[in-house]
């Protein structure tokens, strides 16, 4: 076994830099469980480009696609590019084209003791009913476009939003609200 010389000048990363240009994912799975909970996404399709040095880890996802089969939720084209660099996500954009509205997401997460959130969150053609599967004891009605700015920590967020669309059978032109 060969034993080879410490190099000079270099830092201790703990994982070696790498990039992969071109990394498939066709017909994938993820199960994601708590103890009190699991999401499943199944149909997973993804092509990625993977980069690993100094800044972090780069992620492009230039296309792909999945489903959720728990409540019908059908992403029909997933395209995101951000980086992770230990506790942080920056995310410059997530492009998701579903069955229950189109959203567009950017900002950053930090995911330390506490973890908080900056983001911009758009929707098109939201499917209120739909995304009530997702909202505890919360019962939605209508489909609208949304304008949204959120900030804050899991249980303690604030933010302002532009709603247009129908929601509960009235049609909401320019509505701006915001919530602390």
């Amino acid at each position: 076994v060969p034993k080879f010389k410490p190099a000079k000048g270099l830092r201790k990363s703990g994982l070696f830099d790498f990039q992969i240009e071109d990394l498939g994912l066709y017909n994938g799975e993820i199960v994601l469980s708590t103890r009190s909970d699991s999401l499943f996404f199944d149909s997973i399709n993804a092509g990625l480009k993977l980069v690993k040095d100094r800044k972090g880890w780069q992620i492009q996802v230039p296309a792909g696609s999945l489903r959720s089969l728990q409540d019908s939720l059908e992403i029909i084209s997933v395209q995101t590019g951000l980086t992770l660099k230990e506790n942080r996500i920056e995310l410059d954009s997530l492009l998701l084209k579903t069955n229950w509205g189109n959203f567009e997401v950017a900002g950053k997460v930090e995911l330390g003791s506490k973890p908080s959130f900056d983001v911009a969150v758009n929707g098109e053609q939201v499917v209120l009913e739909d995304l009530s599967k997702l909202l505890p004891n919360i019962k939605l009605e209508g489909r609208v476009d949304v304008n949204s700015k959120l900030s804050g920590y899991l249980k303690d967020f604030s933010g302002e939003s532009i709603v247009n669309g129908i929601f509960f059978g009235r049609d909401f032109r320019n509505v701006k609200t915001s919530w602390a």
